[in-house]
């Protein structure tokens, strides 16, 4: 039996250490641009909506380097350069359309602006950032030093271009109808009749330019939480939840505590709400982001079930320290039959 509650401790533990293991990876950077490198990118360029061929205002991106206020230090041989990209997608993960590359001189101390203006001779939604290239400088003792090359990007600005909407001067058709007679009203109605069709030719070139560049499946960080996508965090915390209750339960079956029964129905109940929530609020067949409006929720449930798990290992542990305590303070048993041998 002993054997059995030992296998059993250990199998919960497993468990335990699994989901710490998730909540690891969930907390841990997902772009380069995270806290404690080098370079870090103190201002993002502002989205904005612009008419066919109108003049736009430049965007503008701001990095900062400053080796007193971050982790790390910049190679100061290797070049450091800023470019501008664009994508039809929400994302940062392509490096194509590049739009021309600048370099920053090296300092102590950086402060560098960059613009770039997008274009607006082409109807449809791009996405804009811009991105600085580097090498840090980590140091591996002995006075020697290793280079790794870093990224500090922007998040992305969307900017759209639609066409301007005009007016048909319909009086003025009118007019010229009347005076010129039958012939020239059948030549304008003809005229007419092929503006539109090549009215709608042209939509349809825009209806497929646009179907092109949105694809149905593309990954981004954030989600609306309306059921238009589905973040991968929430399916994490979830099963997270899930490998915490499976640990306090196995505790609680194999112990056979009321205390650890009561926090496995705990942990039990906030492990089927995340699953609930799942549920009603992801849909698998949309989009995947990482995160959205419910990962809170599904963070809040996930950190109350490791909270009452380390409260269940807690309280078996206090009371395996009082067993071993009163196990050294009860006397040894007398053996009695030798007592008895005596008299006789």
């Amino acid at each position: 039996m002993n054997k059995i509650k030992k296998l059993g401790g250990r199998l919960s533990k497993g468990l335990l250490t699994l989901a710490l293991a998730l909540a690891a990876v969930i907390a841990a950077p997902a772009n380069t641009s995270a806290a404690g490198l080098p370079f870090q990118v103190t201002e993002d360029p502002a989205g904005a909506t612009y008419y066919l061929n109108d003049p736009a205002t430049p965007l503008r991106a701001s990095f900062a380097y400053n080796p007193s206020s971050v982790n790390g230090y910049i190679n100061s041989s290797a070049p450091i350069t800023v470019q501008w990209y664009w994508s039809t997608t929400n994302s940062t993960a392509g490096r194509s359309n590049g739009q021309g590359v600048s370099t920053i001189k090296y300092d102590r101390i950086i402060n560098h602006t960059t613009t770039h203006t997008p274009s607006t001779s082409t109807v449809g939604v791009r996405y804009y950032y811009a991105v600085v290239s580097y090498e840090e400088s980590i140091s591996v003792g002995s006075g020697q030093a290793e280079y790794v090359k870093r990224e500090a990007v922007t998040n992305p600005a969307r900017i759209e271009v639609i066409v301007r909407n005009n007016p048909d001067n319909n009086n003025g058709n009118n007019n010229s109808s009347s005076s010129t007679g039958n012939n020239n009203s059948s030549s304008e109605s003809t005229e007419t009749d092929d503006d539109l069709i090549a009215d709608d030719d042209d939509i349809s070139d825009q209806v497929t330019e646009e179907d092109d560049k949105c694809p149905k499946f593309e990954n981004k960080i954030i989600g609306d939480g309306k059921r238009t996508s589905w973040a991968l965090a929430n399916l994490v915390l979830m099963a997270f939840g899930i490998l915490v209750t499976l640990a306090v339960l196995f505790r609680a079956i194999i112990t056979k505590k009321k205390h650890n029964i009561t926090w496995a129905v705990l942990t039990g109940v906030l492990a089927a709400a995340g699953v609930i929530l799942f549920i009603l609020t992801e849909d698998i067949s949309k989009p995947m982001v990482i995160v959205d409006f419910w990962t809170i929720f599904q963070a809040l449930a996930a950190c109350l079930c490791i909270a009452f798990a380390i409260k269940a290992f807690q309280n078996k542990l206090a009371a395996d320290k009082q067993s071993d305590v009163d196990k050294e303070s009860d006397p040894e048993p007398k053996d009695n039959s030798s007592k008895k041998d005596d008299k006789k």
